[in-house]
């Protein structure tokens, strides 16, 4: 056997066989799961924040100072109702809406003058 000038089996083969699949489609595959990836993260990011921001907002509205929210509610009541201030004096409470329909109704009495006042 007489090897001398004759090159090995292997090496007139090419190192690599081609297996049909073009670099260009790898890349857009790889690219398009990174960006899938990644909207997906963001997503979900997004989703979260949003539950954060709504759980919250609800821990914040049940510890909102009940006192307050009394207080507010009775000082409402009282500019609603009706009742007697000091009956003596003839002095009665009636609701703010009601006073102000009665005193869009009466005619000022004619000592009174009306003035304003500008300030800059």
């Amino acid at each position: 056997m007489d090897t001398e000038g004759t090159a090995p089996r292997w090496a007139s083969q090419p190192a690599a066989q081609r297996e049909g699949i073009a670099a260009g489609q790898l890349v857009v595959f790889l690219l398009g799961t990174l960006f899938l990836i990644g909207a997906g993260v963001w997503g979900a990011s997004a989703w979260f924040r949003w539950e954060v921001d709504v759980a919250q907002h609800q821990a914040a509205e049940a510890a909102r100072y009940p006192e307050l929210r009394r207080a507010e509610s009775h000082a409402q009541d009282r500019l609603r109702r009706y009742g007697i201030v000091n009956e003596a004096e003839g002095v009665f409470q009636i609701p703010v809406a009601r006073a102000m329909e009665v005193l869009a109704q009466e005619e000022p009495p004619p000592e009174a003058v009306l003035t304003a006042e500008v300030r800059y």
